[in-house]
């Protein structure tokens, strides 16, 4: 009993210290990870791979360019996704975050419900089709998006091939 009692003293004791440790800048922070700063469009009545070409145009960018770059997409999908990413900024609006900070962080296609429909073919038999739905997530985020380093393009070290010979016929 008392073993079990002063486990649970060390253990808030532990929390505590941890709190107090933590600098303010992370308090801040921890506001913005609890934020609804997402938006989700179910059913969406276009395959997912159609869908998919335009989630990677505005995948990691800035709300202001991807709004941008969605006005002039000629896909179908396009005022779709300009829509749920309105939707999206609104959300995160409504917790107090400024939309000049936002950036797309993530944006994820997945297959919905299939429609089954069926089509006739020759000699009186007829074939399944399968027209897919796409499942659109969106969610934005704060910080400045974390860009990839690409390897840089090293120098050849090796030793420079002489250039052959021009061989004459005989």
């Amino acid at each position: 009993m008392q073993f079990e009692a002063r486990e649970e003293n060390i253990a808030s004791h532990t929390w505590r210290m941890v709190n107090d440790i933590l600098p303010k800048r992370n308090e801040e922070m921890r506001q913005f990870r609890n934020l609804n700063m997402k938006a989700l469009l179910t059913n969406y009545r276009q395959s997912p791979r159609k869908v998919r070409l335009i989630a990677g145009l505005i995948r990691g960018k800035s709300v202001a360019r991807a709004r941008q770059d969605l006005a002039f997409a000629p896909q179908k999908a396009s005022p779709a996704i300009a829509k749920l990413l309105d939707s999206a900024v609104a959300n995160a609006q409504g917790q107090g975050a400024s939309v000049d900070a936002l950036f797309v962080k993530t944006i994820t296609v997945d297959k919905g419900k299939v429609m089954k429909r069926a089509r006739p073919f020759g000699r009186g038999r007829s074939g399944s089709i399968g027209k897919a739905a796409s499942i659109v997530k969106i969610e934005l985020s704060i910080a400045a998006p974390i860009l990839k380093n690409k390897r840089p393009i090293k120098a050849k070290t090796g030793k420079a091939k002489a250039p052959k010979k021009a061989t004459t016929a005989k």
